[in-house]
């Protein structure tokens, strides 16, 4: 809905990637932050550059988190 993502950037900034690929995992981590949270939706998306010169994006929901036990897994390739 309306209002449901909150923008929190700083200047415009450059990164280097594959825009595909960054399109892509962008896309997957919003996509996953409205289909995993409850009424009403509110996601932020913050954006700034840190210190070392590298651009931090965190994006946080309201969601039902992911269980503890699988937290040591989430990263694995093709874990679900």
């Amino acid at each position: 809905g309306d209002g449901a993502i909150e923008l929190a950037a700083s200047p415009p900034l450059r990164v280097r990637g594959d825009e595909a690929e960054l399109s892509l995992v962008f896309r997957n981590l919003l996509e996953n932050a409205v289909k995993y949270s409850r009424e009403p939706v509110r996601i932020r998306v913050g954006i700034e550059k840190a210190r070392d010169g590298r651009v931090r994006v965190e994006i946080a929901d309201q969601g039902i988190g992911i269980p503890t036990q699988e937290l040591d897994r989430i990263f694995r390739r093709f874990y679900r």
